[in-house]
């Protein structure tokens, strides 16, 4: 053992120590906190924000599957949810329920700079593990936890407001309903058939039913401009039935949809009407949107065969694995552009 004197001396003549990455981060975190806070801009103090944003009802929400947030309001009504991707779908339900948090805000809060400056937010949850860790300022054993809500503490600074939680109980949560989607209206095209697809029909412009997280990715990787149900970050529309997909849009490029099997004879009669063209996936039972099927198709490729699992994907025990299918799958060229 050195004494103390002679363990000085060693550490003064070592002039290095070694950290672990987690402590890295952590001291990175507040050098960065100084700058902002110290060096040229003003000191934001929670005693300035002590007024509540009126006509502002948020609540945030997480499944297994999905996360979901809304705003209720008659300004600036608001809903977002999408999927998780495949790096988030096995954490823990307290950690996505603080995504669903973050997510809420980070999608919110850039197009309503000017009504939350420095405003109060009270943003709805049911899960009391996030509500007290938030309670604790943001410390938490739970890295994941912790990391999310540093993000929010970083998006009060920004959009100079005040993010506030309050539990309430899941039946009185307005986002629950967005997290329950049935898990047969979310199936998605195994990636290896994806390609195969891509090869043989080919280049794909746009995916016209995705999200962030589930957005069919091009042979090099990159994901495909692409239509949400509910806003989120990089979407380039929301609500496919309500744009125009037809020759003008048409122009990008051909387009690709697998939609839910409850929509099927929605999406054809738009796609229709528009007069679009696209390759749409579906289950070879030809159900009453068989007539508009017949008046577009122009190809189609065979997926699977009934009762195989290698083409379609299905969430279960919190991971995609394959689904057996009671019907064939196949991919369509359908083309209305000469149907009237």
């Amino acid at each position: 053992m050195l004494s103390s004197s002679k363990s000085r001396k060693w550490s003064r003549s070592r002039g290095v120590s070694d950290i672990s990455p987690q402590l890295r981060e952590e001291l990175s975190f507040w050098l960065d906190l100084k700058t902002p806070l110290l060096n040229g801009s003003h000191w934001i103090s929670p005693g300035h924000f002590c007024v509540l944003l009126e006509d502002f009802l948020a609540h945030a929400d997480s499944s297994s599957r999905r996360w979901a947030g809304v705003v209720v309001s008659s300004q600036f009504p608001f809903q977002t949810a999408a999927d998780f991707g495949e790096s988030d779908v096995d954490l823990h339900i307290n950690v996505k329920e603080a995504i669903a948090f973050w997510k809420l805000m980070s999608n919110f809060l850039p197009f309503h700079r000017n009504e939350v400056r420095h405003k109060k937010l009270l943003v709805h949850t049911d899960n009391l593990v996030l509500y007290y860790i938030y309670k604790a300022q943001g410390s938490s054993v739970n890295q994941n936890i912790t990391s999310i809500l540093k993000k929010l503490f970083w998006l009060q600074l920004e959009f100079e407001c005040v993010i506030d939680l309050k539990w309430i109980p899941s039946a009185d949560n307005l986002a629950d309903p967005l997290t329950r989607v049935p898990v047969l209206e979310d199936l998605r095209l195994n990636r290896k058939v994806f390609l195969m697809l891509w090869r043989k029909m080919g280049p794909f412009s746009m995916d016209l039913m995705a999200s962030s997280s589930n957005a069919q990715l091009t042979p090099a990787g990159v994901s495909l401009p692409f239509f949400s149900q509910y806003f989120v970050q990089g979407c380039e529309a929301v609500d496919v039935f309500s744009i125009d997909i037809g020759p003008h849009l048409g122009r990008r490029g051909l387009f690709y949809c697998f939609p839910p099997f409850c929509m099927i004879d929605n999406f054809l009669a738009h796609l229709q009407e528009c007069s679009g063209r696209c390759v749409v996936i579906l289950p070879e039972n030809f159900g009453l949107w068989y007539p508009k099927f017949v008046c577009g198709v122009k190809k189609v490729i065979r997926l699977s065969e009934v009762g195989s699992k290698g083409a379609v994907l299905c969430f279960k025990k919190n991971a995609f694995h394959p689904l057996p299918c009671k019907y064939a799958m196949i991919a369509a060229l359908l083309d209305y552009s000469g149907v009237k």
